[in-house]
Protein backbone atom coordinates (compact mmCIF):
# COMPACT_ATOMS: atom_id res chain seq x y z
CA UNK A 1 0.00 0.00 0.00
CA UNK A 2 2.86 2.05 0.52
CA UNK A 3 3.49 2.17 -3.44
CA UNK A 4 0.39 3.71 -4.17
CA UNK A 5 1.72 6.65 -2.05
CA UNK A 6 4.81 7.23 -3.89
CA UNK A 7 2.99 7.31 -7.14
CA UNK A 8 2.00 11.06 -6.92
CA UNK A 9 5.18 11.96 -5.58
CA UNK A 10 6.69 10.44 -8.84
CA UNK A 11 4.49 12.33 -10.86
CA UNK A 12 5.06 15.71 -9.41
CA UNK A 13 8.90 15.11 -9.91
CA UNK A 14 8.48 14.04 -13.19
CA UNK A 15 6.40 17.02 -14.11
CA UNK A 16 9.13 19.19 -12.20
CA UNK A 17 11.92 17.71 -14.45
CA UNK A 18 9.80 18.20 -17.16
CA UNK A 19 9.52 22.14 -16.36
CA UNK A 20 13.20 22.18 -15.92
CA UNK A 21 13.86 21.81 -12.36
CA UNK A 22 17.55 20.52 -12.00
CA UNK A 23 17.81 17.20 -9.87
CA UNK A 24 13.85 16.49 -10.21
CA UNK A 25 14.49 13.67 -12.50
CA UNK A 26 17.22 12.22 -10.03
CA UNK A 27 15.16 12.37 -7.21
CA UNK A 28 12.36 10.65 -9.95
CA UNK A 29 14.55 8.24 -10.46
CA UNK A 30 15.67 7.22 -6.61
CA UNK A 31 11.40 6.87 -6.20
CA UNK A 32 11.18 4.56 -8.70
CA UNK A 33 13.95 2.51 -8.19
CA UNK A 34 12.16 2.17 -4.42
CA UNK A 35 9.34 0.89 -5.98
CA UNK A 36 11.19 -1.79 -7.82
CA UNK A 37 13.28 -2.47 -4.31
CA UNK A 38 10.01 -3.42 -3.12
CA UNK A 39 8.69 -5.26 -6.07
CA UNK A 40 12.15 -7.49 -5.21
CA UNK A 41 11.16 -8.05 -1.49
CA UNK A 42 8.03 -9.58 -1.62
CA UNK A 43 8.78 -11.79 -4.53
CA UNK A 44 12.05 -13.07 -2.33
CA UNK A 45 14.46 -12.84 -5.70
CA UNK A 46 17.46 -14.00 -4.99
CA UNK A 47 20.52 -14.80 -6.54
CA UNK A 48 22.30 -17.20 -4.37
CA UNK A 49 22.32 -18.24 -0.64
CA UNK A 50 25.04 -15.56 0.05
CA UNK A 51 22.92 -13.07 -1.87
CA UNK A 52 19.33 -13.35 -1.05
CA UNK A 53 16.31 -10.79 -1.78
CA UNK A 54 17.34 -9.00 1.72
CA UNK A 55 20.75 -8.40 0.30
CA UNK A 56 19.45 -7.07 -3.14
CA UNK A 57 16.48 -4.83 -1.56
CA UNK A 58 19.37 -3.05 0.65
CA UNK A 59 21.34 -2.45 -2.13
CA UNK A 60 18.96 -1.20 -4.22
CA UNK A 61 17.73 0.96 -1.14
CA UNK A 62 21.39 2.40 -1.45
CA UNK A 63 20.98 3.31 -4.75
CA UNK A 64 17.84 4.91 -4.58
CA UNK A 65 18.91 6.63 -1.97
CA UNK A 66 21.68 8.22 -3.60
CA UNK A 67 19.99 8.89 -6.69
CA UNK A 68 17.58 11.22 -4.06
CA UNK A 69 20.43 12.63 -2.89
CA UNK A 70 22.13 13.43 -6.10
CA UNK A 71 18.48 15.19 -7.39
CA UNK A 72 18.59 17.64 -3.93
CA UNK A 73 22.52 18.66 -4.62
CA UNK A 74 21.16 21.70 -6.90
CA UNK A 75 18.92 22.68 -3.99
CA UNK A 76 21.81 23.27 -1.15
CA UNK A 77 23.24 25.86 -0.43
CA UNK A 78 26.74 25.82 -0.95
CA UNK A 79 28.40 27.16 2.60
CA UNK A 80 31.45 28.12 1.04
CA UNK A 81 29.95 31.05 -0.98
Amino acid sequence: MDTVGLLPVIGVEASAFHRGHPGAGWIAGGLSLSILTGAVYVVRMSIGPWLNHVDIAHLLMGVSFWLMVRGCRPYVIDPRE
